[in-house]
């Protein structure tokens, strides 16, 4: 949902708060950030995030950079930038959740719970 860094497209998450409010339910959901063998291919791997944090990561020092796993790129967990972009996008969805309206019910009050997933895919 990050096209490009800080910047992201809710259509998919307001698709899903606007039904759930629409129908007067409840909606939950997941933060992944990546699930591997998913995304385009950037040097000879599968990339599941965005390229420009890839990009930041490899030019980060050998321990901070992310690494290619079997035809996939697995973030480095550590990196700087990956933190930085984890907590950015956190935000952002808590910001996007606190300050949007369908039908004038705020996101934030049609949330059941919100599963954060930032290590893996799983």
């Amino acid at each position: 949902m990050e096209t490009s860094a800080g910047v992201y497209n809710w259509t998919e998450f307001d698709r899903h708060g606007n039904a759930a409010i629409l129908n007067k339910k409840k909606f939950s959901f997941g933060v992944m950030q990546s699930q591997l063998g998913s995304g385009p291919n950037v040097g000879g791997g599968a990339l599941s995030y965005p390229a420009y944090l890839h990009s930041q990561m490899q030019s980060e020092a050998a321990n901070s950079q992310d690494w290619l796993f079997s035809s996939s790129w697995i973030p480095n967990f550590n990196s700087p930038n990956y933190l930085a972009a984890w907590e950015r996008l956190l935000r952002a969805i808590a910001d996007h959740m606190n300050t949007t309206r369908y039908n004038g019910v705020l996101y934030s009050d049609a949330i059941s719970y919100i599963d954060i997933r930032g290590y893996g895919d799983f």
